[in-house]
Order: structure tokens, then C-alpha cells, then sequence
């Protein structure tokens, strides 16, 4: 709305939020994404394409490690249906499943620097709800180099290493914005601060709009992948990622 009054990006952000901006910003690659962008649509615009992108990675990654093109249709239609509510134009969540559909394409394809790097990217657009899917990729890794020890399998856990540290090194560089959360979160498990009608609320509605159903389904769909690797490292991400919201 402030953009719509004539105000730029960073006019804008600062009216919403006048103190602490730029700690705010510093580390989200939307705001540059954003920046370029001198109206609304514009921003629109670049919403499109890039989940258009996202869509046909998810078709892409769920025909490879499924072989049916059927699912890789409705999960094409699930992200349309995903990006294409109205008020989460400006939400970080959409913006950040877009590198992280390429990061798993990419690992589905066996080009593991590539699903790194976008896997990495995705935590610079919503920290802490990506930084999951790339620590579940790394033990993931890890887990085969350890079942299956050989020089090409180890090389494929390398990329997700180096993203994992460059992640835990730009935290420590950045320790007053990262400080509170990690206090906050230590504090709901040892300093008993769980609020149980806080948590059976958003546990009904994690999946918003349409509640369990959605979890249930990712559920049932990651059970139907034939290759056993995969299907393990697509529920942890589904449970992981979806539950750690609730906190």
C-alpha cells in the first residue's frame, strides 16, 4: 500500500517497520529482488515467473523420482494453487519455495553443487523455515556415503557441507539479529515456555488454507515414490519443515 502511495521499497519497509530496518533487511535477498521493482506489478510480474519456474521444477522433480507424470501434474496444480493467493505477494514463504523446488530438482537430476547452492540460497529468503530442507539434504548425504562408502558418494555430501557452514558463518557474523530467535527457541525447550493452546491452534491450521488435509496428502504422496532413499528424505523434509512452524 505504501508503495502504491509512491513510496519506494525501502521508504515503505522503514514506515512499517521504523526501527531496526536494515537488521531486518540485511540478509534478505527479496529486498534486492524487490528494489528493482519501482511499482507493485512490477513486483507481480517477477512473482510470475519465477513461481512459473518453481511450478515446472516441481513437474520435473516428482516425474523423476516417481515416473508418473500424473503426480508431477498435481503438484504442478498444488503450487499454482500456493502462489496464487492474492496476499502472499509479499510473503517470504513463496518467494523461498522457488530456490528450494530447484534444489531438489537438482538433486534428483545427481547435480549436487547446483542443489546445493539453491538450497543455501532458499535459507536467504525465509531463514528459519528453509534451513531445514538443506540440513535433512546433508545427513541425507551423509547417510549414503556411510552406507555406501565410496569417493564419488562422498563427493556428493561435500556441497551440502560447505552451504551448512557458510549458513552457521554468516549467523555468528550476524549474532544480534540471529541471537533472540536461537534464545527464544532454547527457552520454549528448557525453560518450560510452551504454550499448549498456541501450539493445538496452529497444529489445525499449519498447512493453511485447508488445514491436516494438505499434510496428510504430502504424507501419502511421498509414501507412493518407489526409490527408498528418496522417500525417506522427502518425508523427513514434509515432517521437519511442516512441524517446525508450530514452535
Amino acid at each position: 500500500n505504501h508503495m502504491k502511495e509512491g513510496a519506494d521499497l525501502l521508504q515503505a519497509w522503514k514506515k512499517e517497520i521504523p526501527e531496526g530496518t536494515e537488521a531486518y533487511l540485511h540478509w534478505s535477498v527479496l529486498f534486492y529482488m524487490w528494489s528493482i521493482c519501482k511499482y507493485v506489478r512490477c513486483v507481480k510480474l517477477e512473482y510470475f515467473f519465477l513461481c512459473t519456474v518453481s511450478m515446472i521444477c516441481a513437474f520435473q522433480f516428482i516425474k523423476k523420482i516417481t515416473n508418473n507424470d500424473v503426480l508431477g501434474i498435481l503438484s504442478m496444480l498444488y503450487l499454482l494453487c500456493f502462489y496464487s493467493r492474492g496476499f502472499f505477494w509479499f510473503m517470504l514463504e513463496p518467494w523461498g519455495t522457488v530456490p528450494l523446488m530447484l534444489g531438489l530438482v537438482f538433486m534428483a537430476y545427481d547435480q549436487h553443487i547446483l542443489s546445493a547452492s539453491f538450497l543455501l540460497l532458499s535459507f536467504f529468503f525465509k531463514e528459519n523455515f528453509f534451513i531445514a530442507p538443506l540440513a535433512i539434504a546433508l545427513t541425507h548425504m551423509a547417510w549414503l556415503v556411510y552406507t555406501r562408502p565410496s569417493r564419488k558418494e562422498s563427493k556428493k555430501v561435500v556441497p551440502y557441507i560447505v552451504a551448512l557452514l557458510a549458513i552457521i558463518g554468516f549467523m555468528l557474523c550476524h549474532l544480534p539479529t540471529y541471537a533472540e530467535p536461537v534464545y527464544t527457541y532454547v527457552g520454549y525447550f528448557f525453560c518450560g515456555k510452551v504454550y499448549l493452546h498456541f501450539f493445538i491452534h496452529h497444529l489445525s491450521h499449519f498447512m493453511y488454507p485447508i488445514g491436516l488435509v494438505n499434510f496428510l496428502l504430502a504424507i501419502l504422496g511421498a509414501t507412493s515414490i518407489p526409490n527408498r532413499q528418496m522417500k525417506v528424505l522427502l518425508l523427513a523434509i514434509i515432517v521437519v519443515t511442516h512441524f517446525s512452524l508450530l514452535m
